[in-house]
């Protein structure tokens, strides 16, 4: 028992030594075990309660992902802070709530950038970041929303309501921006002397990013392209799913979605399919013995594209007798599409199929490549027996020596 005493009083000793002395306060082992402590079981809150917020929002609320991870952080953050507080606060550290709170007043007081007579200060930042992020966001819902509405009417097509709808939230995101950095008590004419002082820098080392912003903008005024079109650009061939002032995003037949710079529509080369109709015309070349019948043939290619429901009645499927090739007639089946715009290989591999079977139930035969080889004789000398020839010795110029 006095061992147990001894040891007792030994530990708290340890436990009340101080570590850290001021001349208001001192801090203890034990005020740090304690601290430790508190702030370890406040972590273990934060996560579980992180959790449960994501989880909720998930699960009541129509959000993206990147939105719901956005208010998890910030609520976990708030959580920490105001635990953190209490921690503090509840301790027998010397540090009072009134305290934090007036030392994080302070820093979020305290002027970053000199500008003007007002500076920044990072309230204004936080201020500035979290009214931005609402802005952007529910400008996002309010194209969706006006997108979905324009697209139920029959005169105006997808293309045309997303061109809309962008440039309108462009201009909404614009207009409150200005209106925010009002309302931080930032002074526009100092912006505006900044504004011109990074115009240097963007005319110098941005120039590729301004040109696409310009070209972003001329897209959405002249349309050359819009949203759902069939294009070839660059070597890139799909449809248009999303145009944003600095790029366009097409999905090829892969399912493969690649980000094209505006620029390239306003530079290069453009192949739109279906820029004012989505009707295509698609070529299948057939070639056919010089035994067959042309008229024939130019019936059995009509009944295939009269039996393919993916061909258009009008305009009508027509024949071309292209020419005479080398082993077989040419001709020419040219349909219109509207369904297959995207997929022209799955029609052409349809037509050829019913085309291989009308022609095999007229008799038609489909030729290969045949050439006639002409061996010429007397080329060997008459002294010389032809299997003599090939014994002959060869001389270094590459002839046979008599």
């Amino acid at each position: 028992m006095n061992w147990f005493t001894e040891n007792l009083d030994t530990l708290s000793q340890l436990l009340a030594h101080p570590v850290f002395v001021n001349q208001n306060y001192e801090i203890t082992v034990w005020s740090i075990l304690v601290l430790v402590t508190l702030f370890s079981l406040l972590a273990l809150s934060v996560s579980f309660l992180g959790e449960q917020i994501r989880n909720s929002l998930k699960e009541r609320s129509g959000l993206s992902h990147s939105t719901v991870s956005v208010i998890t952080r910030i609520s976990q953050a708030l959580i920490v802070f105001f635990g953190s507080t209490v921690v503090l606060d509840v301790s027998d550290v010397d540090i009072s709530a009134s305290q934090i709170f007036e030392f994080t007043s302070t820093l979020f007081k305290m002027p970053l950038i000199p500008v003007g007579e007002q500076p920044i200060t990072l309230c204004m930042l936080t201020f500035i970041s979290v009214l931005g992020y609402v802005l952007i966001y529910f400008t996002g819902k309010l194209q969706r929303w006006m997108a979905e509405k324009l697209n139920k009417r029959p005169s105006l097509d997808y293309g045309t309501a997303q061109s809309i709808t962008s440039i309108l939230r462009y201009a909404l995101i614009g207009i409150g921006f200005v209106i925010i950095l009002q309302a931080a008590g930032i002074d526009l004419s100092t912006v505006t002397v900044m504004a011109g002082a990074l115009g240097i820098g963007v005319g110098l080392g941005l120039q590729n990013i301004v040109s696409n912003l310009v070209s972003g903008l001329v897209v959405m005024f002249e349309r050359p392209v819009k949203v759902g079109d069939r294009i070839e650009v660059g070597g890139v061939l799909g449809d248009v799913v999303k145009l944003s002032l600095r790029a366009a995003t097409i999905r090829t037949n892969d399912n493969i979605e690649i980000i094209v710079p505006n620029n390239e529509f306003i530079n290069g080369n453009v192949t739109n399919w279906s820029h004012s109709s989505r009707d295509v015309r698609l070529n299948i070349p057939v070639g056919v013995s010089y035994s067959s019948d042309p008229e024939t043939v130019r019936e059995c290619l009509l009944a295939a594209a009269e039996d393919c429901k993916m061909v258009l009645e009008d305009p009508s499927p027509d024949v071309i007798f292209d020419g005479f090739g080398d082993s077989a007639l040419n001709f020419e089946l040219r349909v219109y599409t509207s369904t297959h715009v995207d997929k022209p290989r799955v029609l052409k591999s349809a037509l050829n199929f019913l085309i291989f079977q009308k022609l095999k139930e007229a008799d038609i035969e489909i030729p290969f490549p045949q050439r006639d080889l002409h061996l010429k004789s007397g080329f060997l000398k008459e002294e010389l027996a032809p299997h003599e020839f090939f014994k002959a010795p060869i001389s270094a110029t590459g002839k046979r020596n008599d």
